[in-house]
Parts: structure tokens; sequence; C-alpha cells
């Protein structure tokens, strides 16, 4: 090979190097109500944060079901794509909000995510979070985002819960419910789609709703209808409630009474409690 082919040789392999699409690195996820890391249950909403994606200003998802590309930018978690809802470009790094699949394969404490655009790529073994099941949608500050059963108004430090009042609470990473939704879709509101629970005599296993150290039992869950992947918790404050800024958390509890009623706790165990948001109460 002459001097000149060397050259020329040379001279293409930086052309190449030139024009290659850069890699999507630094990817992590979280839950896309607390921001809490790790990827959320199937049907979750979750957040994906990388460096590498050609972007420039926000893009969302303008129809149902949610598309599984915006501006060129697609994901795969657990072998299954996942539908987005907006992508957005956050200083130096990228910032993509999407609904885990429920057709993802989680086979242990950690789930591959992919990233691409184009040309561009980056996977990820991502650890599966700890946030969920129940995870509340936060302000900041880690207030929960509530409303006021009676007129819809945010629940705020201005404008408190009140002790004996109906509100609705939102949250992401719950079980699968009957009747089931598809993945990217919207929750119908004929018929609701309810997350199972039952309570008999001798056995139960059901939802409560506790605020600071007082457990409700609530009066809905179930997927919000209209919406992709929120969860909606309808509960009444405790009558007593004290004023102030209160724990509120989710706890799934299960009871198996040989002797007796679960009515009357006997045979009551904790499955899980979610991670604790605030709430305002006065």
């Amino acid at each position: 090979m002459t001097v000149l082919h060397r050259v020329a040789g040379y001279i293409a392999l930086l052309a190449a190097a030139a024009v290659a699409p850069a890699q999507v690195a630094n990817i992590a996820v979280a839950s896309g109500a607390s921001f809490e890391p790790g990827v959320p249950p199937r049907g979750s909403i979750a957040s994906i944060f990388c460096t590498g994606l050609d972007l420039s200003q926000i893009v969302v998802a303008d129809r149902y079901p949610l598309p599984f590309t915006l501006a060129d930018i697609e994901v795969r978690i657990g072998g299954a794509p996942a539908p987005l809802f907006a992508v957005a470009p956050l200083g130096g790094y990228q910032q993509i909000n999407l609904q885990v699949p429920q057709e993802a394969q989680f086979g242990g404490p950690d789930v591959e995510v992919e990233v691409s655009q184009q040309g561009r790529r980056g996977t990820v073994r991502a650890p599966v979070g700890l946030s969920s099941p129940g995870d509340f949608f936060r302000w900041p500050g880690g207030w929960a985002a509530l409303q006021h059963a009676v007129d819809y108004a945010a629940v705020t430090p201005q404008n408190p819960a009140r002790a004996g009042e109906a509100i609705l609470a939102y949250l992401t990473g719950l079980p699968g419910t009957q009747p089931a939704v598809p993945t990217g879709q919207p929750s119908p509101l004929e018929p609701l789609a309810i997350v199972p629970q039952f309570s008999m005599v001798a056995s139960a296993e059901t939802y409560q709703v506790v605020i600071g150290s007082t457990a409700v039992t609530p009066l809905f869950v179930g997927l919000a209808p209209g919406l992709v992947g929120v969860y909606q918790i309808n509960f009444v404050m405790p009558p007593f409630a004290p004023s102030g800024s209160l724990a509120l958390t989710l706890r799934r509890v299960s009871c198996t009474a040989f002797f007796g009623s679960c009515a009357n706790g006997g045979g009551v165990r904790t499955l899980y409690v979610s991670s604790p948001a605030m709430i305002p109460v006065r």
C-alpha cells in the first residue's frame, strides 16, 4: 500500500468518526411520581434521564394510545416498547416520561432499558425500584398530589385537608386492575378499572390509607378515568385528624383469622407500605 493510499484511508476513518452519531449514555430511571430511583412496576409511570439525544425542544404526545416514538426517540424496557408521554431537553441532559410496558419481562433485581434515536443507542441494566407499589405523585417539597372531592381544588398548605372531608389521591405502581387496561391506553370511565380486594369474615386483603398514625379504609382504589398509568384513591379524612403536616402512606394488609373475625384485627399482617408523602391538615 502506498503512502497516498494510507493517507486516504486515514482521512476516510476520520471522516467516518466525524459523522458517527453520539451514543446515548448516563441512563438513569426513576419513578415518575416521586423520582425515587429504579424502574417502577409494569404499567407505572417512569422518567428516564440520559445524555446523547438530539433534542432541542419539548415534544408531547398528542394522541391515545400513547405513541412508541417521539422526536425519533424510542425506549424498550424488558424487551418491550414503552409508550411515551413526552421528551424534553434538561440542561445537559434529556428527560423521557413514559409508561413501563405491561409486556416488559422482569427477571430479577434489574431489567434492561434501551434508549435509541435513529443511529444513537444506549442500554443499561437498571434496578427494579423499591418505591412502588403505591407511589404517591408529589409536588415540590414532598406534598402529595391531592384534591378536595367537593370542588377538585388542589390540597396545598394554603388550602389544606380538613378532618372528615373526602380526598382524592393520585399514585402510580399499584397492581393490575379488573378490567385490565392495555399499555398506553387511558383508563375507561365505564366500567371503572378497579384494583381487586376482598374482605370476608375469616380472610381479607385490603388497602389502608394512613394519615399520621390513623388508618382509614379507602372508598375507591383503581385507575383514574381518562389517564394512562395513574391510579386514584378516594378516602375520607379521620374525624379527629390533628392539624399540621402529616405523613401519608398507603398500606396493603392481609388477614387470616383462624379464630374469630378479621374485623376484630386478629391475624392481620402488613404486606407492604408505600414510601411516605406529606399531607397538610387543618
